[in-house]
């Protein structure tokens, strides 16, 4: 036995022969190598599928647009799925907000449900003007405001029939939440038994968490719509800005809508190189023919943000198991130490401002314009920037380092858990 085979004996009950490192090992004899990478595998790939909830496509988008902007979320969710989760909840906030508002307006619409407030959001309605204007997507604040001024009528849309246009899965996301408690159960049995838990198993339970979130958070919103419903206007743009007034004179950037609700988006919030790379890298691109999936509206609470928290740092610090696993070599068990120290330190830090510029602001603006919209000047920018490089950094580090470390592990990794020592024996 090397001296890397020695490290931490208290593992595993202090047996140094469970800590023996093993190249690749076959079932079925055992739980074999191919076994801990099918089970992981299956589990993030149904979890990065299930957080999939891309908003409608604009009429000009090609299956390649629609494919190549699936997989670029797909990979940024990979990276970052506490983003998504973020995303999801600001979605859920703003349906809320919707729900209430359209309930205490004048005309009291208690048909309107957290369904067809998500589907607006999404991009669901297209508000077509008369003559002047072409069609351009509508959130469901600009909803409300367009019904309380008479400019449209209240729409028929149903919640059946939205959710008859959503192709959302409830059996994929009852088979993903299924394996995603199954991998934490035999983690958790595995721990309990003082049995080897690889690094691979750690990282995927930390990705299943938000991803859990996630699916709580958008259990509502419709999956892979791609015709909108079309809201007739009764008037013009040009007369529905004059009666605006003040607040309506300043240019808009995406549609002439802006002065009710302000669609703050990443991608249209940095400016030069930096918005290009970013444009690139997989938000959003182009004239404001659809809702991008980037859209960033506020939490409205401190126990929102208390719970997105909560979730955040359970992902972070579930790393942190794995300090004094052994791995295949020293150098390896330090990159894993300093990764996971970083990612709690920079979603730490991240956490903390976002949740001191938010009860700042009274919980009223979004993660962009909160702290004087610090994120989008420069150089203020750059203590929002650098820290978020750095941690993207780590987040690759620590996907090669959970996967590089399974061509040798413990021996006690493939010892399978004896179920039968968590029945009550009686006698």
């Amino acid at each position: 036995m090397n001296s890397t085979a020695t490290l931490n004996t208290t593992v595993a009950g202090g047996d140094p022969q469970m800590l023996m490192l093993v190249g690749w090992t076959s079932a079925p004899n055992m739980r074999g190598t191919m076994s801990i990478i099918w089970t992981c595998a299956a589990t993030t790939f149904m979890s990065l599928y299930s957080m999939q909830h891309i908003n409608v496509p604009a009429a000009s988008d090609t299956w390649w647009n629609l494919t190549f902007r699936r997989l670029r979320w797909l990979f940024l969710a990979l990276l970052a799925p506490e983003l998504f989760m973020l995303v999801a909840a600001g979605q859920w906030a703003s349906a809320r907000r919707s729900v209430r508002l359209m309930k205490e307006s004048k005309f009291k619409h208690h048909d309107w449900t957290m369904k067809h407030a998500f589907y607006a959001d999404s991009g669901g309605f297209m508000l077509r003007p008369l003559e002047d204007y072409t069609d351009f997507p509508v959130t469901a604040k600009q909803i409300h405001y367009l019904l309380e001024h008479g400019y449209i009528d209240y729409p028929t849309i149903t919640e059946r029939q939205i959710w008859d246009k959503s192709k959302a899965d409830s059996f994929a996301k009852a088979l993903a939440c299924f394996q995603i408690f199954w991998l934490l159960i035999q983690v958790i049995a595995r721990a309990i038994q003082n049995l080897y838990v690889t690094p691979l198993e750690v990282s995927t339970c930390a990705l299943s968490i938000c991803t859990l979130g996630t699916l709580f958070f958008w259990r509502h919103k419709p999956l892979d719509v791609e015709q909108p419903t079309i809201i007739e206007m009764k008037t013009n743009i040009r007369d529905l800005l004059l009666r605006a007034g003040d607040k309506a004179n300043a240019p808009f950037r995406d549609t002439p809508l802006d002065f009710v609700e302000s669609q703050v988006y990443v991608t249209r919030s940095w400016h030069g190189w930096l918005r290009r790379f970013i444009v690139y890298a997989g938000l959003q691109r182009g004239a404001m023919d659809r809702i991008p999936n980037d859209r960033d509206p506020q939490l409205h609470s401190f126990s929102l943000y208390f719970c997105c928290a909560i979730l955040t740092a359970s992902f972070a610090c579930i790393h942190m198991c794995g300090w004094n696993f052994p791995f295949p070599s020293h150098l390896e068990r330090m990159i894993w130490r300093v990764t996971s120290a970083g990612l709690i330190t920079v979603l730490g830090l991240y956490g903390f401002g976002e949740m001191f510029g938010a009860h700042l602001e009274g919980y009223t603006q979004s993660g962009l314009t909160t702290m004087w919209s610090y994120k989008k000047q420069f150089p203020q920018n750059l203590l929002f920037l650098i820290p978020g490089f750095f941690y993207f950094g780590i987040r690759i580090l620590i996907l090669f380092e959970m996967v590089f470390c399974m061509r040798l592990l413990p021996y006690g990794a493939f010892i399978e858990v004896e179920w039968t020592n968590f029945i009550p024996h009686f006698g």
